[in-house]
């Protein structure tokens, strides 16, 4: 049996009205689904830039970004007089800080201009990035300070820091050429400049009157007469040491000539040569002390010598467990309990704070007026 062409006719309309029933809801559905996607998904570019306009709107102040941002600035203003300023912005205390880099007859130095929050190691690190060359430079600011004051105990949140400093021939040639350190604790401005008058082998360090920062030992009582600077003391303490530095370290020149600080008798010599290097003991009884002398390069007296005061003993030298070409110079009690003695406090032995001379005060004050101004 067959149907009617009617009955077709009406069976196709509704498989055609179905048919299109089915499209819209699927139609619904895809549209649902899409715009629950856009709802919920952003491509990186325009999340990006969804996240730029919000802080846009809504800015954060970034004191080190907006240091960076000067410094550019500023060298580019800058760039004909070879000078390289970067002012940065302390995160830890908001104090404004420069540190920066210019030329003084065609040599680099570089400045910081800080106030003190913590320690003065720390505070130099917080200036200089480079944790190599803060170091350096804080061992260097402590051994000009430790003329002055404590270094570990006198300074004090807010004291006014102010330097320059080359670096010649790298992080190691580190040389401070101007200090100027306001301490709240005594009330008053340290000054040092390092100058080379004529006639001097390695200049020195002077106040603003043109008196050495540091005293000597003069006689025949001085170890040493040549010497670049003093780099330690006795009683200082150092990392990884339970008990203060033994004596005083005289930076020199390997082959400098070293001299016996009072007669006596050659105790012993190289002993312990690993560390101590090439080394001389000698005890004076008339004096009532011991002294040492370690890290040379020559030793020309030997075990139960006498020797007299000022005469020539040996050479220094860089021999044994030492960095850095030096003489290392003790002076000590004698008897079993021996203790340590600074040579700069002894009664036994004559210290002098040298003074320029008048032809060079005019010089030195020249030199002063420069690196001020400069």
């Amino acid at each position: 049996m067959h149907d009617s062409p009617l009955l077709a006719a009406q069976s196709i309309q509704n498989t055609k009205k179905n048919s299109r029933k089915k499209l819209l809801f699927l139609a619904l559905i895809a549209s649902i689904g899409l715009g629950s996607s856009l709802f919920f998904y952003q491509s990186p570019g325009q999340a990006e830039q969804t996240e730029i306009a919000s802080i846009a709107d809504h800015p954060i102040a970034d004191p080190v970004a907006e240091a960076v941002e000067e410094e550019g600035e500023l060298q580019e203003e800058t760039a004909l007089e070879e000078e390289i300023p970067g002012p940065v912005v302390s995160p830890l205390n908001q104090i404004v800080k420069t540190s920066f880099q210019r030329k003084i007859s065609g040599k680099g130095v570089y400045a910081i201009n800080t106030v003190v929050h913590t320690s003065l190691t720390h505070t130099i690190c917080d200036e200089i990035k480079d944790a190599t060359e803060c170091k350096i430079l804080a061992a260097n600011l402590a051994r000009l300070l430790t003329w002055f004051l404590d270094v570990n105990s006198s300074p004090r949140k807010g004291d006014n820091l102010s330097l320059l400093y080359e670096k010649p021939d790298g992080i190691e040639s580190i040389k401070i050429l101007k200090l100027a350190y306001e301490s709240n604790l005594f009330g008053k401005t340290f000054y040092a400049n390092f100058y080379k008058a004529k006639g001097m082998k390695y200049g020195a360090y002077y106040d603003q009157k043109g008196r050495e920062i540091a005293p000597r030992i003069i006689g025949k009582e001085a170890p040493i007469h040549d010497y670049i600077e003093i780099t330690a003391l006795p009683g200082e303490m150092r990392k990884g040491r339970r008990l203060g530095h033994s004596g005083s370290d005289f930076k020199a020149d390997v082959g400098t000539p070293v001299f016996s600080s009072f007669e006596g008798r050659v105790l012993r010599t190289q002993w312990n040569i690993r560390n101590n290097g090439y080394c001389i003991e000698i005890d004076h009884p008339s004096a009532g002390v011991m002294t040492r002398y370690l890290h040379m390069s020559y030793v020309y007296v030997k075990r139960g010598e006498y020797v007299k005061a000022g005469q020539k003993i040996g050479e220094s030298g860089n021999t044994g467990r030492t960095f850095a070409p030096h003489l290392h110079f003790e002076l000590l009690t004698r008897g079993k309990h021996k203790k340590i003695l600074n040579p700069f406090e002894f009664k036994a032995i004559k210290t002098v704070h040298k003074e320029l001379p008048a032809k060079e005060l005019a010089a030195y004050k020249q030199k002063i007026l420069d690196l001020d101004a400069s």
